[in-house]
């Protein structure tokens, strides 16, 4: 489920502005980085794990586009999903 900053600062009780403020300091980054940084996480595992193609995976994470999801896993782990891929090959569960 994705969960935008507003419900998560309802859930919580907080302000919008609070809650903003609270998540950077425990995370030293911001609510949609850090989700951003989340979905790249599952992503690695689909690619060592499954067959799913990158535009597959960037869907089924919910990026807006696989050119998005491309630049943002380079910029997360400092290569594309598709070498990536390639490094740490196809695993079995």
């Amino acid at each position: 489920e994705r969960l935008d900053m507003h419900e998560a600062s309802r859930r919580c009780g907080l302000s919008y502005y609070a809650f903003s403020r609270f998540f950077h300091e425990m995370t030293g980054m911001g609510y949609a980085e850090y989700g951003n940084l989340i979905r790249i996480r599952h992503t690695e595992e689909l690619l060592i794990y499954s067959d799913m193609s990158v535009e597959e995976i960037s869907r089924a994470v919910g990026m807006s586009s696989a050119n998005y999801y491309t630049r943002l896993f380079k910029k997360v782990n400092g290569m594309s999903p598709t070498k990536y891929r390639s490094v740490y090959g196809k695993r079995q569960y």
